[in-house]
């Protein structure tokens, strides 16, 4: 959004007075220890006057205020960004009057100091109040390589978040396609991943710690996330979050080695996610009847045998309402159009969060051993916890879409393939405020 620079015309009172909270003794300092922009009114008798003079004026780039209470001057600060010029703007009577001076400060107040023409004086800074900063800086992550004992295990280190006082950080293994479902051991020759930091409170430095463990000799890539959440402690709301996909090779010669390591940071974030619509996405598993899970590894889809997904959604609060679509298609050719599949499938939960899929597909998946691909979508709804429009008392009506590679079994085997080899989830978009 544009907003105009600061200008005679803007010098306006605005009703809504804003807060301010204190920084510390002398003048107001942006992150880069730059003074501000900074108008400056005289006969000024106290903070309190202080504050109401601010507020008189524009306040698009205020950033706090400096008051002299030696000299009795009100510094009401903005940011570089509003462009004002040097010298006087206005005067308002014999005793006060209103001076702009042009300087570097950006951005919001981050200290106070006692220098330059405040040297020798009382001066005090003030910062407009906004909401709790939580900033996580992008993890570092590195591997072990040197010491058998912990080789593969990956540290990601994080450093300068800044938070309220009682924030929570926590870190969570999962899977590497989509850094949102859970990692799973059975891809990679059943290699445990192990979190090993707890939770921390109140920190300004955090380590992000896995043990990748070895020990059952798989030999190949090994995949996941490192997801770190910043969690306000009050209403236990992720404010921010960091991903990584970590990839590692273990390569065996006469002993163990990691080779390949990369850590690839991942956001997941689609380009036109908004602050006033959260997609919640769904995640889709194999399961039987009942909606318990089924281990992929042990199962191989044959002609005539029913297939039992299960769809659940992403996010506490929220139900699935209906199907928009069910189609599959067999991977031989690049570009295979779908066939529309929905009058095979029977779905029952519609209302809850998770809904169990029984389908029987027709023969004309089963001409040859090639993987067949499910994809579809569905409506998401909420219960009165859920995420709603912004300003709006209607609950934001949503779509998520699943895709499911399954293998089939040959002729003449009912072991020839791996059952679900890879789950894909999409429409999974942070909700951001702005």
């Amino acid at each position: 959004m544009y907003i105009a620079p600061l200008s005679v015309v803007a010098l306006l009172t605005i009703a809504s007075a804003i807060e301010f909270e204190s920084v510390g003794p002398g003048q107001c300092l942006d992150g880069n220890s730059n003074i501000y922009s900074h108008g400056s009114t005289w006969s000024v008798m106290s903070i309190e006057d202080c504050k109401v003079t601010c507020n008189s004026y524009d306040k698009t780039y205020l950033r706090g205020f400096t008051f002299s209470d030696t000299d009795k001057i009100c510094f009401c600060n903005y940011d570089k960004l509003g462009g004002v010029p040097y010298g006087t703007l206005s005067s308002t009577d014999d005793v006060t009057y209103f001076d702009y001076y042009y300087y570097e400060g950006s951005g919001p107040v981050k200290g106070a100091e006692v220098s330059g023409m405040f040297v020798g004086t009382t001066s005090f800074c003030f910062k407009v109040k906004t909401p709790d900063e939580y900033i996580l800086p992008d993890p570092e992550c590195s591997v072990e390589t040197a010491d058998n004992s912990s080789l593969g295990n990956v540290k990601c280190s994080i450093k300068g978040i800044e938070s309220p006082d009682n924030a929570i950080v926590t870190m969570t293994v999962l899977a590497f396609d989509d850094c949102v479902t859970d990692y799973k051991k059975e891809k990679f020759g059943g290699t445990e991943v192990y979190q090993m930091t707890e939770d921390a409170v109140g920190v300004s430095d955090f380590s992000a710690d896995v043990e990748v463990d070895h020990t059952n000799g798989f030999v190949g890539v090994v995949q996941f996330c490192i997801r770190t959440d910043l969690i306000d402690n009050v209403l236990n709301h992720s404010m921010v979050f960091k991903s990584k996909k970590v990839n590692m090779e273990f390569i065996y010669n006469g002993q163990f080695y990691v080779d390949n390591f990369s850590a690839t940071t991942y956001n997941g974030i689609d380009d036109e996610a908004t602050s006033e619509v959260k997609e919640f996405g769904v995640s889709a598993n194999l399961c039987d009847i009942n909606g318990n899970t089924i281990e992929a590894s042990l199962f191989t889809l044959e002609l005539g045998e029913f297939l039992y997904v299960c769809i659940g959604a992403n996010e506490i609060g929220v139900v699935i309402t209906s199907v928009d679509e069910f189609d599959a298609y067999k991977a031989v050719d690049e570009g295979t159009v779908p066939v529309d599949i929905s009058s095979y499938v029977l779905s029952t939960g519609f209302g809850s969060p998770e809904l169990v899929a029984s389908m029987n597909l027709p023969a004309l998946f089963f001409e040859d051993v090639s993987p067949i691909t499910i994809v579809g979508s569905v409506n998401m709804g909420g219960k009165p916890n859920a995420r709603r429009l912004k300003n709006s008392s209607e609950i934001s009506p949503e779509s998520a879409k699943f895709e499911m590679v399954v293998n089939v079994a040959g002729d003449n085997s009912s072991a020839s393939g791996y059952a679900i080899m890879v789950t894909a989830i999409f429409g999974v978009t942070p909700f951001f405020m702005i």
